[in-house]
């Protein structure tokens, strides 16, 4: 079922079972793609933070709860 507000379309009533395998399609490949996209753009600050952690140690760790 298709809801229109003011001519532009509002919402889309769908099966449980029809989004349920669309969610499954669009998650696998969006997933990984978002993942590759995520390492791409920020790995080196990752590595740099990593890094940096393991020769200094995570800022703040004495003040948290044990």
């Amino acid at each position: 079922m298709f809801v229109e507000k003011s001519g532009q379309l509002d919402t889309v009533t769908l099966s449980a079972e029809h989004y349920l395998a669309l969610q499954a399609v669009g998650d696998k490949a969006s997933r990984a793609a978002r993942k590759r996209a995520f390492e791409a753009e920020f790995g080196e600050w990752i590595a740099a933070q990593n890094t940096r952690d393991e020769a200094d140690g995570i800022p703040g760790a004495d003040l948290r709860p044990c």
